[in-house]
């Protein structure tokens, strides 16, 4: 039976400390049509000491300075054999069979682009399964909907995105190239599948990831929907409004960590009162967002909500997430509506359970954009 060729490609620069762990994971793999492509930045701790110790099962290795990670791929695209590409960070690892499951995947339905579930490490060492069984891939307007460490795409429409899209705004996309990817793709009806597997397919490191590059990302994930968007398409206001919003919530946690607490905190009590109790609705990202916020002033949510509990860990940082079906025996609760764009459906969803008489709503782009536009005023 043919099998498809699968290329791993590992950029690095000083990570002396877990480049090893990410390519031994690579190793690991017992699926066979593979090869690994490791792409150095020039790095001056040990990192290459790391890597010189695997060299057995590197098929391709440079190192040179590169002007960072999508750089180096574009430039090595003639390196790289596979059939489908994935890229992993050199603090990534992936779980054992994650190869395998790509591939029987790829068995079942040969599309375009593959991704998969992962785990969150988070730097506090608790761990959270995010599933992407669910993933609305519209929201790659706005984001990244799933994990690109989690991902796989066909070589050629690899090459195609840095030979016609990347190129022309290289200099502007140092870190939302791979949400300008996956949304030229999917702008372009290429064809998007979940990778069902037992196990998720990588681990991805939250730790040395912090807000200080926030606001850029936020400007260009912004200006990557101008990039596919022509600003006559019929959906183009729409689509802009909910990026300045989910933009919004981003920088939000930007703020609260850059301007004076005590300013931060008195307003935010203009939106969030300390005498009420609340609930968060959704606990993906943008309710871990919200929870990080809420405990600047001291206030902690009774529990979370979200539709999809079977995706999540069961809790997060202790607080339990439930199904919104225990609203029903609630009162006098403040439901803040954790999402950006379905904020609608969310509301409706809870009115529909007739319980507008027994809890109060707020939307948590709200408190943001009053946050912010108080804060920078």
């Amino acid at each position: 039976m043919h099998s498809c060729k699968i290329s791993v490609v590992i950029p690095v620069y000083n990570m002396e400390k877990t480049v090893a762990r990410a390519i031994k994971s690579f190793i690991m793999q017992k699926y066979e049509n593979k090869e690994l492509i490791v792409l150095d930045g020039g790095s001056t701790d040990k990192t290459l000491e790391e890597i010189e110790k695997y060299k057995e099962f590197i098929d391709f290795f440079v190192s040179k300075k590169d002007g960072g990670s999508s750089a180096a791929i574009a430039s090595n695209m003639k390196h790289i054999s596979g059939d489908y590409v994935a890229v992993l960070g050199a603090d990534d690892w992936y779980e054992e069979g994650a190869l395998e499951a790509m591939a029987e995947a790829w068995h079942a339905e040969q599309a375009d682009v593959f991704y998969g579930d992962f785990n969150e490490h988070l730097p506090d060492g608790q761990v959270i399964k995010k599933s992407a069984a669910k993933v609305d891939l519209d929201m790659v307007y706005y984001q990244c909907p799933f994990n690109t460490n989690a991902a796989f795409v066909k070589h050629n429409l690899l090459n195609l995105y840095y030979t016609n899209y990347w190129i022309g705004h290289k200099d502007e996309l140092d870190m939302a190239s791979d949400h300008y990817l996956w949304l030229v793709l999917y702008h372009n009806h290429y064809k998007f599948s979940y990778i069902l597997s037992q196990n998720p397919i990588v681990n991805f490191s939250m730790s040395g990831r912090s807000n200080m590059n926030t606001k850029k990302l936020c400007e260009q994930n912004r200006n990557v929907l101008d990039y596919v968007l022509p600003k006559d398409d019929a959906s183009y206001a729409r689509r802009a409004k909910i990026c300045d919003l989910y933009c919004a919530t981003r920088m939000l946690t930007y703020y609260s960590e850059e301007i004076e607490k005590g300013i931060f905190q008195s307003t935010l009590k203009k939106y969030i009162h300390g005498t009420e109790e609340y609930i968060i609705f959704g606990a993906g990202h943008m309710g871990q967002e919200a929870y990080k916020v809420l405990s600047m002033i001291d206030i902690s949510p009774k529990y979370f909500v979200d539709n999809y509990t079977t995706t999540n860990s069961g809790c997060y940082k202790e607080i339990m997430i439930y199904s919104p079906e225990v609203l029903r025996d609630e009162r006098n609760l403040t439901v803040i509506l954790a999402s950006v764009g379905y904020e609608d459906e969310m509301e409706k969803q809870l009115l529909d359970m007739n319980l507008s008489e027994t809890i109060k709503i707020i939307r948590y782009t709200d408190i943001c954009s009053g946050v912010l536009q108080s804060c920078q005023g």
